[in-house]
């Protein structure tokens, strides 16, 4: 009797594993709208000649221009303090647009 009940039990469990595993194994399509979406806005806003890529020129490019924006004193190096200093005042212009950490645009 004991084996059946076991048996039963097992069989009723089953469908619902199998809706936890496809639940668990489908994608999060929001998510992975809104990383696309962020592709997209890194793309363009890094692709100088809009030809849909990003060149190494370009890449770095980019990259001087944040580093310049880190280093406050343009000694040439970025420090800790200067790395909070600009921390906290893009947080400041975020806050003040209204937007939350991680829904920044550039402007």
């Amino acid at each position: 009797m004991r084996s059946k009940l076991i048996a039963i039990v097992g069989l009723c469990l089953i469908p619902a594993g199998i809706a936890l595993a496809q639940t668990a194994a489908a994608p999060d399509v929001k998510h992975e709208n809104r990383r696309a979406e962020m592709r997209e806005r890194m793309i363009k806003a890094i692709d100088a000649d809009a030809d849909g890529r990003i060149s190494q020129a370009e890449f770095l490019k980019r990259a001087e221009e944040r580093f310049q924006k880190l280093d406050v004193n343009s000694d040439g190096f970025v420090t800790s303090e200067e790395l909070e200093q600009r921390h906290a005042e893009w947080r400041q212009k975020r806050a003040e647009r209204g937007e939350k950490r991680g829904h920044h645009h550039r402007q």
